[in-house]
């Protein structure tokens, strides 16, 4: 193909022929109704959540989500891009909303910090929200969650 040839159109959906091996298959999608097992890992990245400091202030909010999935939160880490020269404080919230009844933790580290949870099962609709204040404009504020997460997996 020389500098000004136009490479020739393809009709919609037409790549595929050409995408795929000779023999290739696509895998058999299971129903919904399939998974029933319950199956225990780590919660990792899937607790993890960040927000862009504005205002001084961040609000952050993480749950589970999933059909039977279930979070057993232990800890979470706090962290501001700015890190330990942060002197920013954060509390954290049980819920979607800032209700002072619902308060689980409160850090005078923002910047970088470990708070120990003591909360019941999480499940899909459940919410930890963390908002910091004091914060430096523009900084990733950072949760991740620590604990066990059961979800279903195929039987």
């Amino acid at each position: 193909m020389g500098p000004l040839d136009v490479p020739r159109a393809v009709a919609a959906g037409g790549w595929s022929r050409h995408t795929r091996g000779a023999g290739m298959r696509i895998p058999r999608r299971l129903p919904v109704t399939a998974y029933t097992q319950p199956a225990q890992a780590p919660i990792g990245a899937n607790g993890v959540a960040q927000s862009v400091v504005a205002g001084g202030i961040a609000t952050v909010r993480i749950g589970p989500s999933g059909l039977g999935t279930r979070w057993y939160p232990q800890q979470v880490t706090l962290s501001t891009s700015s890190g330990a020269a942060d002197s920013s404080t954060a509390i954290g919230y049980l819920g979607p909303a800032a209700v002072a009844s619902q308060v689980v933790f409160t850090s005078y580290a923002g910047g970088g910090d470990v708070q120990g949870l003591a909360i019941p099962m999480m499940q899909p609709g459940d919410l930890l929200t963390v908002v910091w204040s004091g914060a430096k404009n523009g900084d990733q504020a950072t949760l991740a969650v620590i604990g066990d997460q059961q979800a279903l997996t195929p039987a």
